[in-house]
């Protein structure tokens, strides 16, 4: 994936999940909804027969990297992981993301930093054995914990 903001080209999400920082207190299950919507337009309800969160997939994991913001500074980060299927690929719903075949596709969205600015995202799916995911999702999907029908996810170009 590909961001840019007030013109420029940001790649360090690339070939990443998608993610957001959540607050301190807000609960995982609530910040699933809220990044599917702010990243993606795609709002999940309760019963929701087009995606299913995967409760068994949630892990929380410390991570120890520089801070992108203050640069030198050594940071712990809290990393709050999940994985969200999409049962119905057909949706209506899901064709936003380029859905039922995989299309590439960009999503708009408000900067978050008080300006009037867009934040225009590229995506494309790419074949799960071609993702550069985070240590937990590969760990699962040498153990075959991840089915198949998960053959594909999305990726930001």
């Amino acid at each position: 994936r590909g961001k840019i903001h007030l013109g420029k080209l940001d790649t360090r999400s690339a070939n990443k999940p998608i993610s957001m920082r959540m607050q301190p207190d807000m609960p995982w299950k609530e910040a699933v909804k809220v990044v599917l919507a702010n990243r993606l337009g795609i709002m999940l309800n309760d019963g929701d027969e087009h995606l299913a969160i995967d409760h068994n997939s949630y892990k929380l994991t410390e991570e120890v990297a520089y801070s992108q913001s203050y640069p030198g500074l050594k940071t712990i980060y809290l990393v709050s992981e999940v994985v969200v299927r999409c049962v119905n690929t057909h949706a209506d719903k899901l064709r936003c993301i380029g859905l039922p075949y995989g299309g590439d596709f960009t999503c708009v969205r408000p900067a978050t930093d008080n300006t009037s600015a867009l934040v225009i995202t590229h995506m494309r799916w790419v074949p799960r054995e071609e993702a550069i995911g985070s240590a937990s999702y590969l760990a699962a999907a040498s153990r075959n914990e991840i089915s198949k029908q998960d053959a594909r996810i999305p990726r930001a170009v």
